[in-house]
């Protein structure tokens, strides 16, 4: 490939098409329509709370093996930290009971047999039978189909389907939480300790990836949002941007689209692609409370919940927006992912509730007074997962020989995540 590759988007996809193209020596240039790169995983200050949030909550797991990749290559896995040991902690707001998951290195499942690994009241057959049931399941079934009858229903398959899958287990296909298991703990322990990133999402996935593409000259061009594009009969032949901007493609030229799904079907309207979408809601609690007081869980500050608004709730130090910490605070975080019954509920009674579903889970006194909050409310954060909308996941090759698609959208054979997201721009950048 002699000519340039053009990348429309610098979410994670976009990004890593452009690592693995630059890496190789090509010639790119992305075009990014925001101000910023990330998408709708980065970092940013915020002015009112006087820190630095993400604009959500992302789990992280040592099997992730292109999110491990992409972080090796441009430096940012220092800015990451490794569980020592893949446990995970929940806590049911209905009795109070508390609980760790914790699973043993080695592809065996010994930990299935260790009664104190497992959920309070669960036997080492209830495990067993669900996974040959999912493993087993067709590609059109849903989850509650599959595991809806089991004992672990309600504490582990509802809420797992919920976090990875952002979608409700009766709607939500079966297909994806296998692949999702299959990688991570289905291979033991080690494929799936918890990698959080304390700093933030900018510093291990952005930033670093950024500043690898400065140091081999690749530019990244913010607000040139593309308007359209002129297609020919076997080739996209220029690309216009909304600012009255045109680039011709030559004939050695590609184009990698890594937009948004919904910005995509604007650009291709003929291009079949999902079109239910499923919202993320997430809030941001400055709390002033001292990071080291908190108690802090096995999964580096994470925290399932059952029986509340909250689905996970993540505690991080208070990192001012010059990086330096705030000793005195801390920012705890919560995602309700699967959001839609609660999207139109006013942001104080939102804040309320969630903050005392974060009282009672990390055992802070209950006369802890409502800090200061943002809550973000995302309403198509993902597409919606199930059977019907991976039927419309599209591939990355597309009937215009220079163009490739690349998103957590297409067809990477896992729900819409970091990993995937990630997985579509390196085999954009391939198949080039």
């Amino acid at each position: 490939m002699t000519g340039t590759t053009h990348i429309l988007g610098a979410g994670l996809s976009g990004l890593a098409a452009a690592v693995t193209l630059s890496a190789r020596g090509c010639a790119v240039v992305v075009h990014e329509g925001g101000t910023q790169a990330g998408g709708r995983c980065r970092s940013y200050d915020d002015a009112e709370l006087g820190c630095r949030l993400d604009n959500g909550t992302h789990l992280m797991l040592s099997g992730n093996r292109a999110a491990m990749a992409f972080m090796r290559r441009t430096g940012g896995q220092a800015h990451v930290k490794i569980a020592a040991q893949a446990a995970f902690d929940f806590m049911d707001l209905a009795d109070g009971a508390r609980w760790r998951l914790r699973v043993n290195d080695g592809p065996f499942p010994l930990w299935l047999f260790i009664r104190h690994a497992r959920i309070p009241g669960t036997h080492a057959a209830d495990y067993l039978t669900d996974m040959a049931r999912l493993l087993r399941a067709p590609r059109t079934a849903l989850i509650a189909e599959v595991l809806g009858g089991s004992p672990l229903y309600r504490p582990l398959w509802q809420p797992l389907t919920v976090a990875i899958l952002n979608t409700e287990p009766e709607n939500a296909a079966a297909i994806l939480l296998r692949r999702v298991l299959m990688e991570t703990v289905l291979r033991g322990g080690r494929f799936c300790r918890p990698m959080l990133a304390r700093e933030g999402l900018s510093p291990c996935l952005i930033d670093p990836a950024l500043a690898y593409l400065a140091a081999r000259s690749t530019p990244v061009h913010y607000g040139r949002r593309a308007k359209a594009l002129r297609l020919g009969a076997t080739r996209v032949e220029g690309i216009e941007f909304a600012s009255g901007e045109a680039i011709e493609l030559g004939p050695r030229d590609n184009l990698i689209l890594a937009l948004p799904a919904m910005g995509a079907a604007e650009l291709l309207p003929s291009l079949r692609l999902p079109d239910a979408f499923r919202p993320i809601l997430n809030a941001h609690f400055k709390a002033d409370w001292p990071y080291a007081r908190l108690p802090l869980t096995a999964s580096g500050g994470m925290i399932g919940v059952l029986g509340g608004i909250s689905e996970w709730i993540a505690v991080k130090p208070c990192l001012r927006p010059d990086g330096t910490a705030d000793e005195q605070s801390c920012v705890i975080s919560v995602t309700v992912s699967a959001a839609q019954n609660h999207m139109d509920q006013p942001a104080a009674t939102l804040a309320a509730t969630l903050w005392d579903e974060i009282v009672r889970s990390l055992m802070l006194p209950a006369d802890l007074a409502l800090p200061a909050y943002r809550i973000l409310k995302e309403k198509r954060a993902t597409f919606a997962a199930t059977p019907e909308q991976l039927a419309k996941r599209p591939p990355p090759r597309t009937a215009w020989r220079n163009m490739v698609l690349a998103g957590d959208w297409t067809d990477t054979g896992l729900p819409a995540t970091i990993e995937g997201a990630l997985r579509s721009g390196v085999k954009a950048a391939k198949m080039l």
